[in-house]
């Protein structure tokens, strides 16, 4: 009963949010509600009785709507082999644990919890200051091998805007800025941030990883875990707003293929 209040109650929320404005207020809830042409609505589940078909109509609202759609980018070329990356590279009897680490990585969010469908953009660019541009370029250079995509710095017009920060401890990034804090050895800081904005948004427990908070330090760059996962997201089977039952269902094949490419 109460998961189904729960539902009921998104459902409700998602339904109004729609139908009346932003601006509207109570006044704008009670517009909706029977008025004196409906002489039973307020008796006891009177209103109830004229919501309740609105609410199946709306259906139970998801709290994490997909992403919307875009055309994926084409499936990544560029050799793996061609960059140093940290740590051991893979080999086939990892599969198991790389495809579980990507379902943990891409279907999850450190600050969110669970967000099942798949994150990934095409056309990202980035405003980056000249103090900044060395590390950047470095770590998109390492981004733009693992995933096939063009990641320009421009000088206006970015999606991404990166920019330091002197109250800022450590990094922080959102959908479009990457905020780096002074005193920060900025190509680590960078590296994973910008890796992550990429759409793989968690941190897991994992040795050999730059997303995992637990590693002290012991890991400050992409590893080759890093680059599989990156390729295998960008593969074009997966697109943006896959289900994360649908993508699973491939992800091993792809997993599979990707490590084998670079043995």
């Amino acid at each position: 009963m109460l998961s189904l209040a729960v539902c009921l109650l998104r459902s409700l929320r998602a339904c109004l949010s729609h139908l009346v404005p932003a601006h509207a207020g109570i006044r704008g809830v009670r517009a909706m509600l029977p008025g004196p042409g409906f002489p039973r609505a307020r008796e006891r589940g009177g209103v109830l009785r004229y919501l309740l078909p609105v609410l199946l109509l709306c259906g139970c609202a998801s709290p994490l709507p997909p992403p919307a759609y875009e055309a994926p980018p084409p499936t990544p070329m560029a050799d793996l082999r061609a960059v140093e990356w940290l740590g051991p590279k893979p080999v086939l009897d990892d599969l198991d644990t790389y495809v579980e680490n990507f379902r943990k990585l891409a279907f999850w969010t450190e600050w969110n919890g669970r967000h099942p469908y798949v994150k990934k953009w095409r056309g990202l660019s980035f405003c980056v200051p000249d103090r900044l541009r060395g590390e950047t370029e470095g770590a998109l250079r390492k981004l733009r091998v693992a995933t096939g995509t063009a990641l320009p710095i421009v000088a206006t017009g970015c999606s991404v805007n990166i920019s330091l920060r002197p109250n800022v401890r450590g990094c922080l990034f959102g959908e479009s800025f990457v905020h780096v804090g002074l005193g920060v050895g900025p190509d680590v800081c960078l590296e994973e941030e910008l890796s992550q904005r990429m759409g793989l948004l968690n941190d897991i427990s994992y040795r050999w990883t730059i997303w995992n908070d637990d590693n002290n330090g012991d890991v400050d760059f992409l590893t080759w875990h890093d680059a599989i996962m990156l390729r295998v997201l960008y593969q074009q089977e997966l697109h943006q707003g896959m289900s994360e039952e649908a993508a699973m269902k491939i992800v091993p094949r792809l997993m599979r293929k990707v490590i084998g490419e670079v043995q």
